[in-house]
């Protein structure tokens, strides 16, 4: 391992300092980051009546090659529209898939302390209940107690 004393990094340090800073004039642009440095010429000669097809021609007889599709689709970019794609007849969106609901498993019933006696008085009961033959409990309210649901079942039987 190389060993380098405190006064080669002061010098070191010194140096970089001393070093001026890189011309930004100089300095490498994309395709696309020169298109934004010209933007205002680019603006000017559409005010002025000229195409994108013109505007592309003249740039590539300074000796910028670029074709009109990539201009065109530079100055969507750099403006913030979105660039159209083909002309693909458009396909309507999928409705969103059905909500699937989870299935609860259905528990019996528990009799409170005071049903209990009454409960089992009554002997073996059928645990499958027989449905109406008007169809009420297809329109019935939902039982908000399991007294209430013991009590609407005694009826039916």
């Amino acid at each position: 391992m190389e060993k380098y004393s405190k006064a080669f990094a002061k010098a070191l340090a010194e140096r970089m300092r001393a070093t001026p800073s890189p011309d930004p004039a100089m300095e490498d642009l994309t395709k696309q980051g020169l298109v934004i440095d010209i933007l205002p010429a680019i603006q000017e000669m559409q005010d002025r009546g000229f195409t994108i097809e013109q505007v592309a021609e003249i740039m590539r007889e300074g000796k910028f090659a670029i074709t009109t599709p990539t201009l065109k689709s530079y100055l969507q970019r750099i403006r913030g529209k979105k660039p159209k794609t083909s002309k693909k007849p458009k396909t309507a969106k999928k409705p969103p898939a059905p909500l699937r609901l989870a299935a609860v498993p259905a528990t019996p019933p528990t009799a409170t302390s005071e049903q209990a006696p009454a409960l089992a008085s009554r002997g073996p009961q059928s645990s499958a209940v027989a449905p109406s033959a008007s169809g009420e409990d297809d329109k019935a309210e939902p039982k908000s107690t399991s007294s209430e649901f013991l009590n609407t079942d005694r009826k039916k039987l």
